[in-house]
């Protein structure tokens, strides 16, 4: 009885300390309300602030090139983090729930085979494209008014499409995109 105790125990531990990894894994800056600012064709803001990080990624988003200013709210569902390649570019108010489109963020499918080297087809603008890694590089924006450089893959297609990822795992966050627009994340403000 107290080998199985001590088995069950050591078994417990094991698995807090691969939850813990996994929760350990995520920038300190993603969490519920944090807000991210993105610059389009150095004309305008566009801005996600997290709402929901359960059953996938809720974000509510705002574009302040119109007044009164465009927004909605995107929940991604987990199945389209998981596997999606096909990618939402064109925002329009309101709610949109994808089971099979990622917004701002790429796949962990996608984000596996960039990783890997591996060109994966996507669809990012309502045509299939061949998406290559290139290379590892750095990116600098502001958190909470701070400089700070993260870890990104940078990765393009044929029709000269061009993406800046995050090189983390768990949140494949879309740092830079030019794809018909140029966009670029400029600041995250979050509380801690």
């Amino acid at each position: 009885m107290k080998r199985k105790t001590i088995i069950f125990t050591l078994l417990f531990i094991g698995l807090l300390n691969i939850s813990a990894d996994k929760k350990s894994d995520l920038p300190a800056w993603f969490k519920t309300s944090a807000r991210l600012v993105y610059r389009v064709n150095d004309n305008y803001q566009f801005i996600l602030t997290l709402k929901s990080l359960n059953d996938g990624i809720e974000f509510d988003w705002e574009k302040n090139d119109t007044k009164p200013p465009s927004m909605g709210t995107i929940h991604m569902k987990k199945e389209a983090l998981e596997n999606s390649t096909t990618q939402f570019n064109y925002y329009s108010s309101g709610m949109n729930i994808f089971y099979d489109q990622t917004a701002m963020f790429i796949s962990k499918l996608v984000y596996s085979k960039i990783k890997k080297k591996t060109s994966i087809l996507i669809r990012p603008a309502g045509t299939n494209e061949i998406l290559t890694f290139r290379s590892k590089s750095d990116f600098t924006c502001k958190i909470n008014g701070n400089q700070q450089t993260f870890k990104t893959l940078y990765a393009d297609t044929e029709n000269g499409h061009k993406y800046w990822i995050l090189d983390n795992p768990s949140v494949p966050l879309i740092v830079s995109m030019h794809l018909d627009s140029k966009i670029v994340l400029e600041e995250i403000f979050y509380s801690n």
